[in-house]
C-alpha cells in the first residue's frame, strides 16, 4: 500500500495518512477506511493527510467518488482533515480536487503547503473551516 495510516497519540490527537509515490483509488479507499477506524477507536477526529511525496493518484472520478463516500460515512461534526499538498505540481492538482470535492459535500477539508501549518489548523478549535461553493 502506498499509504501508511496511524494514530499520533499520545503526542498529537491526530490520525495521520502519509502517501509516498503512487496512490490508486483502491489504496485511497483502504487508507480512508483505516483512518476512520482509528478515529473511532481512539476518539480522535482530526485527520492529517500528508501527500508531500505523492507523485500521482486516482483519476478525477475516483477522487469525487471517495468524497461522496466520506460525505455519507456518518462522520461526527468534530471531524476535519488537513491536506499537505504534494511537491509534484500535477499531483497537487489532484489533491486540490479532493479538497474541493470534499468541501462541496460539506466536509471540512483544507489544503496547506507545509505540515506545520496543517497541524496548527487541526489543533486550533477556532480555526476557519472551508465552506462549500455557492450553487
Amino acid at each position: 500500500m502506498a499509504a501508511v495510516v496511524r494514530c499520533l497519540l499520545p503526542d498529537l490527537p491526530i490520525v495521520e495518512m502519509v502517501v509516498e509515490g503512487l496512490l490508486t483509488a483502491d489504496e485511497g479507499a483502504q487508507a480512508m477506511g483505516e483512518g476512520m477506524r482509528l478515529s473511532a477507536e481512539n476518539g480522535v477526529w482530526s485527520t492529517l493527510a500528508d501527500f508531500t511525496h505523492m507523485r500521482r493518484t486516482a483519476v478525477g472520478s475516483d477522487i469525487v467518488a471517495l468524497a461522496d463516500a466520506a460525505a455519507h460515512a456518518g462522520l461526527p461534526p468534530e471531524w476535519r482533515e488537513a491536506v499537505v499538498l504534494p511537491v509534484e505540481p500535477n499531483a497537487a492538482v489532484w489533491a486540490q480536487l479532493w479538497e474541493t470535492a470534499a468541501v462541496n459535500r460539506g466536509l471540512p477539508v483544507k489544503s496547506f503547503h507545509d505540515r506545520e501549518a496543517a497541524i496548527a489548523w487541526l489543533m486550533d478549535p477556532d480555526a476557519d473551516v472551508p465552506a462549500p461553493a455557492a450553487s
